[in-house]
C-alpha cells in the first residue's frame, strides 16, 4: 500500500531548468502534501492530518519544525494561498461527496487565527482530491489578485471558472471548457492571471484557455508516458508536468512548443508533483512510494 511523504526540497539553476542540489524536508510518515510557499520563497506550505485533526503548516528552509497555521476537524482537500500572500484559501468537502453537494471555501490570515467561512461551492468529483494535486481552485500571483474556482456544469460536459475574492467572495463567470464526464482533470491559473492550462489526467495534451476571450489551443507534449499533474512555471513560459511509469515517478519541465526534459526523477514513486517557489529559484515536491523515506537524484 503507498504512502505519500512530502520531503524534498530541491534548489533550481538556470532560470528553473536544473536541479543543483535537494534535500530531506518533513520526514514524519504522515500524509504531507505541499500547496504553495510563502511570498519570501523562505517557506513551505503544506497540509497534513494530526491525529483527530487536518492541519496547515509553514515550515522554513533552513530550520525548524513545521508551524500551525490552522487546525480543523474535517479533511482538508484542497489548499493555496492568496495572491498577495496575506491569506490562506482551503476547501472542506462536504460529508456526502455527491455531484450536488456543497464544499466549503475557507480563509484563514497567514500568521493564524480563527478560520472563517468565505464561500460555498459545487463539490465536482472530478476535480476532487483523488490525489495530493487535484485542485478545484487556484490563484494568481501579485499584482494580478485573481482567483479561480471551476465547478462541473450539472450535466458533467463543461468545466465552469468563475473569479472570486478572498474577502468579498463569488465574482463573474470567466470561461467555460468542454470535458469527458467521466474524465479526471487538473488544471492551473498562469501567475498572470491570463491564461488556465488544463490536463486532462493520462494524457499528454495541454489545453490553454485564455481568460481575454481568446481562443484556446492546445500544447502536445512531447512524453512517452500520460500526464497526471500541470504546474506553470514562475516565468510563464512553461509548465512542470509530471508523469508515472514503471518503477519511477518524474517532474518534466515542458516549454509552450511541448518540448519536455526531465527535472527530478523518483525511483519506485508512484505518483509525484512540483510546486515552484515564488521567485523561481526552489521546488517543492511531493513522491508517493511505498514504504521507504529514501530518495535519490540521479543523472544531473
Amino acid at each position: 500500500m503507498g504512502r505519500p511523504d512530502f520531503c524534498i526540497v530541491a534548489d533550481l539553476d538556470d532560470n528553473g531548468a536544473r536541479v543543483t542540489d535537494s534535500r530531506p524536508f518533513t520526514l514524519s510518515e504522515r500524509w504531507n502534501y505541499p500547496f504553495g510557499w510563502t511570498e519570501d520563497s523562505q517557506s513551505v506550505l503544506f497540509v497534513s492530518p494530526r491525529d483527530d485533526y487536518w492541519g496547515i503548516f509553514r515550515q522554513p528552509l533552513d530550520h525548524g519544525l513545521g508551524t500551525l497555521i490552522v487546525r480543523v476537524p474535517e479533511m482538508i482537500a484542497a489548499a493555496r494561498p492568496s495572491p498577495d500572500g496575506k491569506w490562506i484559501l482551503f476547501m472542506i468537502p462536504p460529508e456526502n461527496e455527491k455531484a450536488s453537494s456543497q464544499a466549503k471555501l475557507m480563509r484563514v490570515p497567514l500568521g493564524g487565527g480563527q478560520p472563517e467561512f468565505v464561500f460555498g461551492a459545487k463539490w465536482s468529483p472530478n476535480l476532487a482530491m483523488t490525489r495530493a494535486y487535484h485542485w478545484p481552485f487556484a490563484c494568481a500571483k501579485a499584482p494580478a489578485m485573481l482567483c479561480v474556482l471551476a465547478e462541473q456544469s450539472e450535466d458533467r460536459n463543461r468545466l465552469i471558472f468563475t473569479a472570486f475574492n478572498p474577502l468579498q467572495g463569488r465574482g463573474k463567470e470567466l470561461a467555460e471548457f468542454a470535458v469527458d464526464p467521466g474524465g479526471q482533470y487538473v488544471w492551473d491559473l498562469s501567475p498572470d492571471a491570463g491564461t488556465i492550462a488544463i490536463l486532462k489526467n493520462s494524457e499528454t495534451r495541454i489545453s490553454l484557455l485564455p481568460l481575454d476571450g481568446g481562443s484556446p489551443r492546445e500544447i502536445h507534449v512531447r512524453s512517452l508516458y500520460a500526464l497526471d499533474a500541470v504546474t506553470w512555471t514562475q516565468n510563464r513560459r512553461g509548465f512542470l508536468v509530471s508523469c508515472q511509469f514503471p518503477g519511477a515517478s518524474d517532474v518534466l519541465l515542458v516549454d509552450l512548443d511541448g518540448n519536455a526534459h526531465q527535472l527530478w526523477k523518483k525511483e519506485g514513486g508512484l505518483a509525484t508533483f512540483g510546486i515552484p517557489s515564488p521567485d523561481g529559484r526552489h521546488l517543492a515536491l511531493l513522491g508517493w512510494t511505498l514504504n521507504s523515506n529514501i530518495w535519490e537524484m540521479e543523472n544531473f
